[in-house]
């Protein structure tokens, strides 16, 4: 299993705030990989094969730590949950 956290990219420019490096951590312990990604690393993208997510590593789950409606909802039509 393997896992992504996205952060708020804005609020967040020297990289992750402690809650999502606590989670990281947390996953890590149990032998889940769980790469933080900014929201400003992702690109959403709307064609006429479906909706796609740019920059977004192969993740079985995704824990959504920011709240980009927009991207969220992307990220669910593309099969993330």
């Amino acid at each position: 299993m393997r896992g992504a956290i996205i952060y708020n990219g804005f609020w967040n420019r020297e990289g992750p705030s402690d809650p999502v490096l606590r989670l990281q951590g947390a996953a890590e312990k149990q032998g889940i990989p769980l790469p933080a990604l900014p929201n400003t690393a992702l690109t959403a993208m709307l064609g006429p094969e479906g909706p796609t997510v740019l920059g977004m590593p192969t993740a079985d789950f995704v824990l959504f730590w920011d709240k980009d409606v927009r991207l969220a909802r992307t990220m669910e039509a593309c099969g993330l949950r």
